[in-house]
Formats: structure tokens, sequence, C-alpha cells
């Protein structure tokens, strides 16, 4: 994609990926051949068939999708659980010591442990898969998948969210940067506390009013219905779209009290999942 945001209609992807046989790739979608692939994806105990051939295709399919990615490499180590009946969660990382591992084994368990609480809060995930995989300059939301720099918990739970605001709800981002980036600070600000402070009083929104009381005294501040590609500034972006879109959500359930948010949240996912909210 291009400049700060991006929007997409859904559509349903059949992609066939040819490569060097020694490289694992990590993608968007079901794996449809993962019994004569292997690495990681196959059945357990299933003997995998030896090719001499240089390359092998992988063949992934999503459905109702409304972008793609896919990454490899031939040092990938895959981890994956059924966290229940129709999902199944992956981490693709590269190894480097013991205390690596231990970080992106703590994604896989940090992610089974938060789901719950997520699809209670925010709305059931519907696709049959989600992978972090380590790839990318930061972190970056896909269809089913986020590129991840490292294995930080805050960057791994926001990009997840983004599959509930951009890519379940298919919010116009370009248009309304605010309600994608706004709602997803929101929710994974508050389910990372969940995680780690169940019971803190602490506000899991203090660094959005933080971020935000920067941007109007620094004067740089403009009208958050501005296109995200025609910020003058990209503080003046970030700060909006990400901070006072939180801050927009936490000050709407302080009016209509906590518990009719609550439900407004879900009844809202629920409305406008896959017919793009404005």
């Amino acid at each position: 994609y291009i400049a700060r945001e991006f929007y997409g209609v859904w559509g349903d992807f059949d992609v066939k990926i040819t490569i060097d046989k020694n490289y694992m790739v990590a993608a968007t979608g079901i794996l449809q051949n993962a019994n004569t692939i292997g690495f990681g994806y196959s059945t357990p105990g299933l003997k995998i068939p030896q090719t001499s051939a240089k390359t092998i295709t992988w063949n992934f399919k999503g459905e109702n999708i409304h972008d793609f990615v896919w990454a490899a490499d031939a040092g990938y180590a895959h981890i994956s659980k059924e966290v229940r009946k129709d999902l199944t969660l992956h981490v693709f990382y590269k190894p480097k010591d013991a205390k690596s591992d231990s970080a992106w084994n703590n994604v896989l368990w940090a992610a089974e442990k938060i789901l719950p609480y997520m699809e209670k809060r925010f709305g059931k995930y519907p696709y049959p898969q989600y992978s972090f995989i380590q790839g990318g300059d930061g972190g970056m939301e896909y269809a089913m998948a986020t590129l991840l720099k490292g294995s930080g918990l805050g960057t791994v739970f926001h990009e997840w969210m983004h599959s509930w605001y951009q890519q379940i709800l298919g919010t116009n981002e370009s248009l309304f940067a605010w309600m994608d980036e706004g709602f997803t600070t929101y929710a994974s600000d508050i389910i990372f506390q969940q995680l780690l402070k169940p019971n803190s009083k602490e506000d899991p929104l203090q660094d959005s009013y933080k971020s935000y009381f920067q941007l109007v005294k620094s004067g740089s501040e403009e009208p958050l219905i501005t296109h995200a590609d025609h910020y003058q500034t990209n503080t003046a972006y970030g700060m909006a779209s990400y901070s006072k879109g939180c801050i927009f959500l936490h000050q709407l359930s302080y009016i209509v009290g906590q518990n009719a948010f609550n439900k407004g949240m879900l009844e809202f996912f629920r409305d406008w999942s896959f017919k793009h909210p404005s």
C-alpha cells in the first residue's frame, strides 16, 4: 500500500506460491495442501513425502477478505495451537536463542489467553486462522495475519485488533483513519491491561491522553475528518488518528455510561461487519 492508510473491498483469494523447497511460507488463508508441504502445517505424526524437485508449490485460500499477505524464510520456526474448533493461531519467527524462543512462545500463550475477553468486549473473530509473522519494519495488519518486527505484546494486540475494525468492518481508513486506528488503539490498550493488570485501577488510555494534550499544545492539530493522506504533518495525523480517535470513544463511554457503551460497541460490530461503516 502507499501513503498512510488504505481501503478495499472483500473477495476470495486462491493463491499458489512456488518457491525454493527450503523456504517456509506464512500467509493469509488456509493452506490447502498441508499434508504434502509439512513445515508444521501437516497432521501431527504424518510422514511428509520427499521430493527431488528444487521447488514446492504452496496453495492458500481465504474467503471474504480484502487483502493478502505472505512471507517466506528458510530460517522460520513455526508454532501453532488450535484454540477452539474453528480457530488456529500460528506464530512464525526467526529463532536466535532461548530468550527469543520464549518471547515468541509468549505471543501464542498471550493470544490464546486474551482472546475470550477480546471477543466478549468487541465481537467474535470470524476467520479460521490468524498468524503472527516476524517480518516488516514495525507492525502491519493484513487479513488473517500481521507482520511484526518484534514480539512485544502491545504491538501484537494492536495489530490483531485491526482485524476487527479494518478487516471485518472494512472501515475506509483513508477518509476516516480514526475509525480504524482510534478504535483499535482503544481496544488494544484495554485488552493489554486486562492481560497484564486485570485488577488495576490505572487508566489504560493515559498515554493517548498525554499524546493528544501534546498535539493540542503544539498548535499542529487538524480536523479529525481530514483525509489520512492530506494531513500537513505525520505528527498531526498520528496523534489525531490514534490518540484522539481513542479518546473520542473513551469520552463517549463517559457520556452514555460504560455498560451502554460496551453493548453499543458489540452491536456496532454485529450490525456493520463486512459493510463498510461510515
